[in-house]
């Protein structure tokens, strides 16, 4: 019995053990579980904070934005939503630019009597005429019409405001591309210093050349160079002043050194060779209808005049290959 009971005994110690091994092992478990749970409400109270504060940004934006706009009773900073839109295509009246304003903001008459009033609405009626003046003048490359445009709404503009700056200078290329030579002058004339380019100053030493006013266009054009000594246009421009004053010597030292930097304009040097012809100076004549017979083969005129120049200086073969040339050219254009 003894026996029995130390038995039973050491068996009833076993279900402890076992019994507290199993408490143990669920207690590691229930805790390990709170810890997931517990980490995935922390996940969840992050998520939900950032997207709260992404909505409320971006409500902040939108708000932000509409205090921007024009409600129709008070005047707004509408600039960069509606009155200078980049692609200008729902600016096509004035009412898109100018609004009607509150009386105690701004008086929108005015009856050409007096001092023009300075206002948001008269800077608008400006930027508008501004703005399709340029508009205008990117269609006008090749169409006068556009150009005459263009200038109307340049002139709109400075009628606004007189002093306002970087409109006389392309109201002035314009009215050299339109031929209105004497208007340009004046304009160019009356363009502050500070905003007197050397391309300012090459275009109105054109406009002052076509004029006959030459020595004021020879004085831009030096101005230019001296802005900018690699000009070519100025060179270009200069050598045109001279050999219309008449004046070979300047005139050649002119195209010299433009067809030195740009050898390949042969439009520039047919005209150089031509004035030489005009002025007796076969030689240099010579030298430049060779090159241009070279550059380009098969324009007939060159050869006729570099016949004309070989005769001149004594070259009867090459005289008579060159006309023979000429010959040849003319018979195939007209076949």
């Amino acid at each position: 019995m003894k026996a029995d009971r130390h038995r039973q005994d050491i068996y009833s110690g076993q279900d402890y053990e076992e019994k507290s091994t199993n408490q143990a092992s669920s207690r590691t478990t229930t805790q390990h579980q709170r810890e997931i749970r517990r980490q995935q409400i922390i996940s969840i109270v992050i998520f939900v904070s950032i997207v709260g504060v992404i909505v409320g940004l971006t409500y902040l934006i939108m708000m932000w934005q509409e205090s921007f706009q024009d409600d129709g009773d008070t005047v707004r900073n509408d600039v960069g939503t509606k009155y200078l839109s980049p692609a200008g295509t729902d600016l096509n009246d004035e009412i898109d630019w100018v609004r009607d304003y509150p009386t105690t903001y701004a008086d929108p008459t005015w009856d050409g009597v007096g001092e023009r009033p300075f206002s948001a609405q008269w800077i608008k009626k400006a930027a508008y005429n501004i703005h399709w003046a340029e508009t205008a003048t990117r269609m006008g490359i090749n169409d006068k019409e556009a150009l005459k445009s263009a200038a109307k709404y340049y002139e709109q503009a400075l009628e606004i405001f007189p002093d306002i700056e970087d409109v006389k200078p392309p109201l002035a290329n314009i009215y050299l591309q339109l031929e209105r030579y004497e208007e340009a002058i004046v304009l160019f004339e009356n363009i502050p210093e500070k905003e007197r380019t050397h391309n300012l100053l090459n275009n109105l030493g054109i406009a002052l050349t076509t004029a006959g006013k030459y020595e004021q266009a020879e004085t831009c054009l030096m101005q230019a160079l001296e802005m900018q000594p690699d000009y070519a246009a100025a060179m270009k421009n200069l050598a045109t002043l001279y050999k219309e004053q008449n004046v070979p010597t300047k005139a050649i030292d002119a195209y010299e050194s433009y067809l030195t930097v740009h050898k390949e304009d042969a439009g520039t040097r047919y005209a150089y060779g031509l004035y030489m012809i005009q002025t007796k100076d076969w030689k240099r004549a010579v030298e430049q209808f060779r090159i241009l017979t070279e550059e380009l083969p098969g324009e007939a005129i060159n050869y006729k005049l570099l016949a004309e120049a070989e005769k001149q200086l004594g070259n009867t073969a090459a005289a008579l290959a060159a006309l023979e040339r000429f010959n040849q050219l003319t018979e195939s254009s007209n076949k």
